[in-house]
């Protein structure tokens, strides 16, 4: 299958190791004109065979639109189960994003994050409505493309965050992705292992994708933070091989096809208990 990779006239490391994984194995790879600003529409140039698009969420969903693929709705970012057992204590709530922006907010404030992930949402930690609805002014001027559901969390002070990368329900790397000390305590690695095999069993694994644990300020809590779907997954330097990042892409990719979707089966309520 032709590896169709995103021209921008940028050079993310994410390309790097593809076109040196590629090379390796002999695959072939066409460059696509794509500026993440300037949509081309019908003149962007896809081959004319199935392809394996890498490159920015926007291009790699209008490739999926292509080849008619159903982009909405994606792979939620926490899965239902993981919510009630002790891998994320804090409670997640879905509210309109409407009624957050009038409702009054607790001293804490609110982790808020859009539940599609195909809008460039300021998802982020916010002490107050005033401060949401002034990021929201600045990022998306419009309103009409103001998400109608958003995801809201009690935010927590973490010492390190760390993303595990999944290739078929086997741990390929693993990352910390924050900026700490370089002295920093990891993961349970028995509760990572637990996240994965959970989803799996429920069928809420994709077959290339990402988990994020943190650990908290007492240093030894672990929390899980969400799942990152494989399909534009950035990789973080010094965690994934060449080989091993384009089989997670190609994993997930022969997954998407076959199903014809994005999303994953919903949860069933007793596979959620």
């Amino acid at each position: 299958m032709i590896i169709a990779l995103q021209q921008s006239g940028k050079h993310p490391p994410e390309h790097l190791l593809v076109r040196r994984a590629a090379r390796a194995q002999k695959k072939p790879i066409r460059a696509v004109k794509w500026m993440d600003d300037d949509f081309l529409g019908p003149q962007v140039a896809w081959p004319n065979t199935p392809f394996l698009p890498i490159g920015s969420r926007s291009f790699c969903l209008e490739a999926f639109r292509h080849q008619g693929i159903r982009t909405r709705p994606e792979y939620p970012k926490y899965p239902g189960t993981l919510l009630l057992r002790r891998l994320q204590p804090r409670r997640m709530e879905v509210v309109p994003l409407a009624h957050l922006l009038l409702q009054d907010w607790p001293s804490h404030g609110w982790e808020v994050e859009a539940l599609d992930n195909d809008i460039p949402f300021p998802a982020g930690t916010y002490a107050n409505r005033e401060e949401l609805h002034a990021a929201l002014q600045t990022r998306l001027p419009d309103p009409e493309t103001w998400p109608t559901r958003v995801s809201v969390l009690q935010p927590v002070r973490l010492s390190s965050k760390w993303r595990y990368y999944v290739v078929e329900g086997e741990i390929r790397g693993a990352s910390r992705f924050d900026a700490g000390s370089d002295v920093a305590p990891v993961p349970d690695l028995t509760l990572v292992q637990e996240a994965i095999a959970r989803l799996k069993r429920m069928h809420q694994l994709p077959a290339g994708c990402a988990l994020d644990f943190g650990v908290l300020m007492d240093l030894r809590t672990s929390l899980f933070l969400g799942l990152q779907d494989g399909w534009a997954l950035p990789v973080y330097p010094g965690s994934l091989s060449p080989e091993g990042y384009l089989e997670l892409l190609e994993k997930r990719h022969a997954q998407i096809i076959q199903e014809g979707k994005l999303s994953l089966p919903p949860l069933r309520t007793r596979e959620a208990e």
